[in-house]
């Protein structure tokens, strides 16, 4: 459809152009990450969580004079404290990317607020307590190498050294937030989710096929059994109204010649296999040559009976 508008050419079709989506929620960032990728990752990890070491192991060795492997500990403790705190970094950074609404902008504010908190601490206490100002050289590093004394001293030597030491905290956790922030996607990850769920179900749905196999062939052997079962009692049931009407015929004989009279029986048969033989009686035996003659006629063949005839239904309908 076209709209006229004043200033444009007729049959122009407006249309706001599409905005391209994010770059973490583009399909290609769904699949699984490669060799390189990981490698390339964990590796600016542990270059992070050296860079760490170092500087805090530097700012420590400073502060107090103990064992180089106490301060190497609780050195080794620090810096995975300040991995762990990059790390969510990247991660709320991640999150408000990709607009997920678990983003929180207050636990955002509070790693980056610790972050910087803890690294501008070490920053003060290497500049104030640098042995550029006291002269003591404190703990060294377990290297191997000598012990050299600084040759000089001064403000500008304990800031370069200080500043030195902000550069090496700056870098490593930029590094740990720029790999959590490329590694964490939460789209991906609900891809992931999914299938991984999609294999577990494929499996369970892989183990119980058979046990439905099975129970299709059984319920197909039951449904050909019914039927067979279903053929026997339809001939069964044949066979008994055979039989009955067997039995009927020759009950009807029997009635026939026991009463000497085939006309009562007639029709006893010819409604189904259920007849009705109410109202039949058997005519009256022959007169002896010294009784009286009975009446001749119809009235003679069959007794006379005022109750109305019925048929072999039992309906009152006379008898054809």
């Amino acid at each position: 459809m076209s709209i006229e508008t004043p200033g444009r050419p007729v049959g122009r079709r407006l249309s706001r152009p599409e905005r391209r989506p994010g770059s973490y929620r583009e399909p290609v960032l769904l699949a699984e990450r490669g060799v390189r990728e990981l490698v390339t990752g964990w590796c600016l990890v542990g270059v992070a969580l050296a860079g760490d070491l170092a500087a805090f192991f530097i700012v420590l060795a400073v502060l107090f004079e103990a064992a180089p492997m106490f301060i190497l500990a609780v050195s080794l403790g620090f810096a995975v404290g300040a991995i762990i705190v990059t790390h969510a970094i990247g991660k709320e950074l991640a999150e408000r990317r990709c607009a997920d609404p678990k983003a929180h902008t207050v636990l955002l504010a509070g790693a980056v607020g610790t972050w910087l908190l803890l690294g501008l601490t070490a920053f003060v206490a290497r500049y104030r307590f640098g042995p550029e100002k006291t002269g003591d050289t404190g703990a060294v590093f377990p290297s191997g190498a000598l012990d050299i004394a600084p040759a000089t001293s001064g403000n500008g030597q304990a800031l370069a050294a200080a500043g030195l030491f902000a550069a090496l905290y700056l870098a490593s956790g930029l590094g740990a937030i720029y790999v959590s922030y490329r590694w964490f996607n939460p789209l991906a990850d609900a891809y992931r989710r999914a299938g991984r769920h999609l294999h577990r179900v494929v499996v369970a749905e892989t183990e119980s096929r058979a046990a439905l196999v099975r129970a299709e062939h059984v319920l197909y052997q039951h449904e050909r059994e019914y039927e067979r079962e279903k053929d026997r009692w339809r001939a069964a049931r044949e066979q008994a109204f055979a039989l009955m009407l067997e039995l009927q015929n020759y009950a009807r004989n029997l009635m026939a010649s026991g009463t000497q009279d085939p006309s009562s029986t007639d029709g006893l048969t010819g409604a189904g296999p259920y007849p009705l033989i109410a109202g039949l009686q058997p005519s009256p035996m022959q007169p002896s040559p010294m009784q009286p003659s009975p009446i001749t006629g119809a009235a003679g063949d069959r007794e006379v009976s005022s109750d109305p005839s019925e048929n072999e239904l039992g309906d009152g309908t006379p008898r054809p």
